[in-house]
């Protein structure tokens, strides 16, 4: 048996060793790098954090702020502000400022000047100081993270250039702020690796919570499929941006990070975090680089969704300057609140101590919040009161309280609340203006409240129906601050529930897509912001699975969604692939033969098929990335090698015979003996017969 089965065991294990050496060798790694693409394209869009998210300098921010040159340094101080006053943990600048701003007088300044005899040092200081005023900012806010740049090692190495003595400087700052850890180069030496560093401006490595690198490391084909998650550069060890985040994040420090390159980068957590994990283990490759499991494409193109929710710059800075005042409301709560039992009074002077920029805003606030703080203790006292029955505010700022606080408790009682059913059932005050109106949903009484705008002829019916909608749009509004509130558990922290109004909505992304975002304040409570180039035609785009022009400050943030989300991607050894691939060769060698060639080929294919839908299914729902080029090759080379081993065995035993016998007997006995798949044989066979004879002529 086994000397009948030897030719196909050696052509399956013979073909399966071919294979493996390939795989161990990763000499087919670009097809495999493609079907990879596949899978990811298969998959489709996965769910991120919420927690995670880009900022974003658009064709809109270069249209309105100016061609990208790059942008002097103050256009970026209203991102910073907004880190500042709206609870993110970090903002992150995907774009590099290593070397000092000149400083520059405008013309316009000078015609201002009406003193003709000025001081040398007043003088100087009608120049502006960009780098100095960002530090400023950065310093206030306490969660800016700046980029540095390193030029990574080419295939042929270069030695380290020599650094400038402003660079040595630098890099003293950095080792003082503990942003690198010192190694020994040997035990390391095969990472992602650097000859040149170029870091961030003194000011602002001073000033920053950070300073980390976002370099990244394509594929032989271009493509962004890994991460470097550390680089080496001299016997320093850096963390790139997102590892640096993640640390952050779970409050650990670099110096406690195991790196072990070729098998994982692990660190342990102080507390299980929200998936129950203790430590945080991430395959790496001998570069030290990780698999980014991409969510999606920035934008999908037939439904709109995003991967990661994308902010445009026009739209933050409009939100930072436009909710100003409730910055400064947001932060007299928390102090009233936190400190003083909610007493609005008794936080004024406390609360001016901790802003003294902000004194006359403070003011204005606790003016507005003296009436609607002991507005709301009544309505807390007596649910079901009117505004008539309070007497002390008119009844559109009663009822709007009153609507801010049912929201809140239907969010507290189910820690879900539908905008719908609130007005459904009558938990929110309000009138549409529209006789006999039924209402279905808030998008439709939105939609319809226009039509009915459009269609009154009458000015006082259209003045009231404005009204009316003005008022809705408040609902709207109040209702996803308060969302954003119990997201954040905010909603006691944040009384009384009134918020300071705006004259617009501001969204971000497109209605009619279907993936407008109403942005109001406590959106970015918590948020990891990641600041960078998305316009068309900006040097920042380059490919990856799902898009061959995606904007790279979304690489930094599936990264770091990658590793906080549990997405992270476990390659299948290269072990286990060779023990898999020769396996499938055994199965051929045994299986293969004895079957006809009509159900070998159907077993083989079902087999083919079987693993291609389990390696989509690893990848999609467990993330594992199973090799397939080198089994779906083995299955189908080994079984074209068996089928046309056998063809060639046919096609000599066939010769054979008609060589043997094709002078003594017919053709189609020759097929006979070739198809009873019996040995032909001389002498005949001894035995017992009978014959009968019959119609014979004089035979008695």
């Amino acid at each position: 048996m086994m000397a009948k089965n030897l030719p196909y065991i050696l052509i399956a294990l013979g073909v399966a060793a071919i294979i493996a050496v390939l795989s161990l060798f990763d000499l087919y790694d670009n097809f495999e790098h493609n079907l990879l693409d596949m899978r990811f394209k298969s998959r489709g869009l996965i769910e991120t954090r919420d927690d995670i998210a880009t900022a974003d300098v658009d064709v809109r921010a270069l249209q309105t702020e100016g061609k990208w040159d790059p942008w002097s340094r103050e256009k970026h101080i209203p991102m910073v502000n907004l880190a500042a006053e709206h609870g993110l943990d970090a903002f992150i600048f995907d774009m590099y400022f290593i070397e000092d701003s000149e400083r520059k007088l405008e013309y316009k300044v000078l015609n201002n000047i009406e003193d003709s005899a000025m001081y040398v040092d007043d003088f100087k200081n009608l120049f502006p100081d960009p780098d100095n005023d960002l530090a400023k900012a950065s310093a206030r806010a306490g969660n800016i993270i700046y980029a540095q740049s390193f030029k990574p090692q080419p295939k042929k190495k270069e030695p380290v250039k020599k650094r400038t003595a402003v660079m040595d400087r630098r890099l003293a700052l950095l080792k003082e702020k503990g942003y690198f850890r010192t190694v020994d180069r040997e035990d390391y030496s095969s990472l992602f690796d650097f000859y040149d560093i170029e870091t961030a401006i003194d000011s602002l490595i001073i000033k920053s919570a950070g300073v980390y690198f976002f370099q990244s490391d394509p594929d032989p084909d271009g493509l962004q499929r890994k991460y470097p998650l550390v680089g080496l550069y001299e016997d320093r060890l850096f963390p790139a941006a997102s590892l640096a985040i993640a640390l952050r994040h779970y409050g650990i420090s670099f110096d406690d990070v195991e790196i072990i390159p070729g098998k994982y980068l692990r660190f342990d957590l102080p507390e299980p975090d929200e998936h129950g994990r203790t430590e945080i283990s991430i395959p790496i490759n001998m570069k030290g680089q990780m698999q980014v499991n991409w969510a999606g494409n920035w934008e999908d193109k037939e439904t709109g969704e995003f991967d990661l929710m994308h902010y445009p710059y026009n739209v933050l800075k409009t939100f930072q300057q436009r909710e100003y005042p409730n910055y400064v409301m947001a932060e007299y709560k928390k102090i009233a609140n936190k400190q003083h039992e909610g007493d609005i009074k008794a936080a004024l002077k406390p609360v001016v101590a901790a802003m003294p920029d902000d004194k006359k805003q403070i003011i204005s606030t606790a003016k507005k919040l003296l009436p609607m703080s002991m507005a709301e203790k009544w309505i807390q006292r007596n649910p079901k009161g009117t505004a008539k029955d309070f007497k002390k505010l008119p009844p559109f700022m009663f009822n709007e309280l009153k609507n801010n606080n049912n929201i809140a408790n239907a969010f507290v009682e189910k820690d879900q609340a539908n905008l719908d059913q609130l007005l459904l059932d009558g938990s929110i005050i309000y009138e549409s203006g529209m006789e006999n109106y039924q209402f279905s949903s808030f998008k439709q009484l939105q939609s319809d409240m226009v039509a009915a705008i459009n269609k009154a002829d009458d000015k006082a019916r259209k003045k009231k129906l404005k009204k009316a909608q003005a008022k809705l749009a408040i609902i709207e509004r109040n209702f996803q601050i308060i969302s954003n509130l119990n997201k954040n558990d905010m909603i006691d922290e944040q009384r009384p529930l009134y918020f300071s109004p705006v004259n617009k909505r501001l969204i971000a992304g497109k209605e009619d897509k279907g993936n407008a975002r109403l942005i109001v304040p406590f959106e970015f409570v918590g948020k990891k912001l990641y600041y960078g180039l998305t316009a068309t035609g900006t040097s920042d785009l380059n490919p990856m699975p799902f898009d061959p022009r995606y904007p790279m400050v979304g690489l930094h943030a599936n990264a770091l969604n990658t590793i906080l989300d549990d997405k992270i991607i476990y390659e299948v050894s290269k072990s286990w692939v060779t023990a898999i691939i020769l396996g499938l060769g055994l199965t051929l060698a045994f299986g293969v033969p004895a079957l006809s060639p009509a159900m070998g080929g159907l077993a083989t294919v079902l087999l083919v098929a079987g693993y291609t839908w389990l390696s989509f299914w690893l990848f999609a729902n467990e993330y594992v990335w199973l090799d397939m080029v080198g089994p779906l090759t083995t299955m189908a080379i080994g079984y074209l090698g068996i089928t046309v081993y056998n063809y060639i065995q046919e096609e000599k035993n066939k010769q054979f015979l008609k060589e043997s016998f094709g002078t003594y007997v017919s053709p189609e006995l020759i097929d006979q003996m070739y198809e009873s798949g019996e040995e032909p044989s001389l002498g005949g066979e001894e035995g017992y017969h009978t014959a009968f004879f019959t119609d014979i002529q004089s035979f008695s």
